[in-house]
């Protein structure tokens, strides 16, 4: 048998295969980019402050799966929650340490400075009912960064002062929890909506609540 009749033979079985590739449909979904600014309460870590941020998704609306009503979709994002610092600044009297002091001062200002940054990955659903209002949930794997500074002033009788800077305390730790939410979709123009929704994250076991606004685009 020749070389040449000899390699028709995987070509004739292949043929069959190659049949039915060029009958399988491609996947019917439309791609998405979300992206949105927010703004999330930090009260519950400690904060007495609201923080700006952002979230950019991206996502796969899946067609094959809708409904006259309900629509479902994929989506990942990157998500900076948080990045915030917070001053605070009082007097008091001198502790156990400063009065041990050679020369105790008669008073001590306090200034501190505190920055807590939140940022990590999303992945998740969403469900959009009458292509309006959608509910969206999933995973939230974050990093938390938070860093502590303080600059004590020693006031002494005659207006004499000593500046004291203590070390900076750093930490950063990952941790993974889970994300709920619901908004809506307003058209502005065909495939361009505006996206309001209102979210709950679960941070170091903490809920914070968190507003955002952004474009949606769908190609």
């Amino acid at each position: 048998m020749s070389v040449n009749k000899f390699l028709l033979f995987p070509l004739f079985a292949a043929l069959p295969l190659i049949s039915y590739a060029d009958e399988l449909a491609p996947p019917d979904v439309d791609p998405f980019i979300e992206l949105q600014y927010g703004r999330v309460d930090l009260d519950n870590l400690g904060m007495d402050t609201s923080a700006d941020g952002y979230r950019v998704r991206a996502g796969l609306w899946l067609n094959s799966l809708a409904t006259s009503r309900l629509q479902f979709a994929m989506e990942a994002g990157l998500t900076q929650l948080a990045r915030e610092t917070e001053g605070s600044r009082f007097n008091r009297l001198p502790n156990a340490e400063e009065q041990a002091l050679p020369s105790p001062p008669d008073s001590v200002d306090v200034a501190n400075r505190d920055r807590l940054e939140v940022s990590g990955y999303e992945f998740g659903g969403r469900m959009l009912v009458n292509e309006l209002i959608y509910a969206r949930a999933g995973v939230f794997a974050h990093k938390i960064k938070t860093r502590h500074e303080q600059t004590r002033t020693l006031n002494y009788a005659g207006s004499s002062s000593t500046h004291v800077t203590a070390m900076p305390a750093a930490d950063s730790h990952s941790k993974v929890g889970g994300y709920a939410g619901l908004g809506v979709l307003v058209p502005l123009m065909s495939n361009v909506s505006l996206a309001l929704d209102y979210s709950v994250y679960l941070v170091d076991s903490e809920q914070l609540g968190s507003y955002a606004a952004g474009l949606h685009l769908r190609f």
